[in-house]
């Protein structure tokens, strides 16, 4: 599966590997107004790139204007040929919402907020809230569980259906995953998931070390306590 990692500022998209702008990647003009769409054709291979695409992340989102995001959704729709927001693409947009707003040169202070609004107007009354101004998700959003039920179960079972029937095809493994805003939430889930896989586990004990250490700079409780991508906590 594809995914797209984007963002809005250059400086972020240089600590990415082969890190791109959204406005390198979707071919956005500098300046944009209600009216404007993207340079991408439904014939280029940016356009075929998105529509294979099954994830795309746009970091920094916050510092984009309003415009900018609405001209991708338009792009989106237009490319998909699907009347459904980013044309039904699965977006998941990333940033501080305290951080720094679009910068608009000699503006107002309403006009700044408007250059925010698309994603900032979910806080300010245009979608229904719950108590402490909590915003109101939509149903089909959203996976319910019961008081009596740990959370991370009733999005195991929602995600991850006949598990243990389908737990050896790879297709049906490969088609699924959980996303989570912190590692420790990840190895919390994974550690569920495993329990549910049908057969005999086995624990890999590990042991970290650092290569030409001659000093011993880096002690083995601290090499312990790093989780690199890709690799399982350490186990004694």
């Amino acid at each position: 599966m594809i995914g797209l990692a984007t963002v809005t500022i250059g400086v972020a998209a240089s600590i990415l590997r082969g890190g791109r702008t959204t406005y390198s990647r979707f071919e956005i003009p500098l300046q944009t107004s209600e009216s404007t769409m993207t340079n991408m054709s439904k014939q280029s291979d940016a356009a075929k790139l998105i529509r294979k695409a099954k994830l795309i992340i746009w970091d920094e989102a916050p510092m984009a204007r309003r415009q900018t995001i609405e001209t991708v959704d338009k792009s989106f729709r237009d490319i998909m040929d699907i009347d459904k927001p980013f044309g039904g693409k699965v977006m998941v947009f990333g940033g501080d919402f305290l951080q720094v707003l679009p910068v608009v040169p000699k503006s107002t202070r309403a006009e700044i907020v408007n250059a925010s609004e698309f994603l900032l107007r979910l806080g300010n009354g245009d979608e229904p809230t719950i108590r402490e101004n909590l915003i109101l998700l939509p149903e089909q959003l959203t996976i319910k569980h019961s008081q009596d039920e740990i959370p991370e179960e009733p999005i195991i079972k929602e995600i991850f259906q006949s598990l243990q029937e389908n737990a050896a095809t790879a297709k049906y493994v490969n088609e699924r995953a959980i996303l989570a805003s912190r590692n420790d939430h990840v190895d919390k889930i994974n550690d569920k998931l495993i329990s549910q896989f049908p057969g005999e586990s086995k624990i890999f004990n590990s042991f970290d070390s650092a290569e030409d250490d001659t000093n011993n700079y880096y002690q083995e409780e601290y090499l312990n306590i790093l989780t690199p991508n890709g690799l399982p906590p350490h186990r004694y």
